[in-house]
């Protein structure tokens, strides 16, 4: 016969919701009253879509500023999703110069 299972103090919505908030997943089993693992294993799914909302939501945000005229949204945007870099061409130049005193030894 199999262990009963423990009841969660949180249901699937809540779950998700906190998730969507950007909770850790040791955060919401604290709230549940049940490990990680647990968390984890009963509600994967729920915390997958919770924080799918969470980018998804932060997306539009940066986009909308985007829009709306940030030149640093718009370049953080196109290094993150278009892949584009700063070139930076770094010249060294070097010189070194030796100089050897022998010393002179006449009395």
């Amino acid at each position: 016969m199999a262990r009963p299972r423990k009841p969660l103090k949180l249901d699937q919505e809540q779950v998700q919701k906190l998730a969507s908030l950007g909770h850790s997943d040791s955060i919401i089993a604290v709230l549940a009253g049940v490990s990680e693992n647990t968390i984890l294993r009963r509600y994967g799914p729920y915390l997958k879509a919770g924080r799918a909302e969470l980018h998804q939501q932060i997306r539009t945000l940066q986009l909308q500023r985007a829009r709306d005229g940030s030149d640093t949204m718009l370049i953080w945007l196109g290094k993150c999703v278009l892949g584009q870099r700063e070139h930076i061409e770094q010249t060294v130049h070097t010189e070194a110069k030796i100089v050897i005193d022998i010393g002179d030894d006449t009395p």
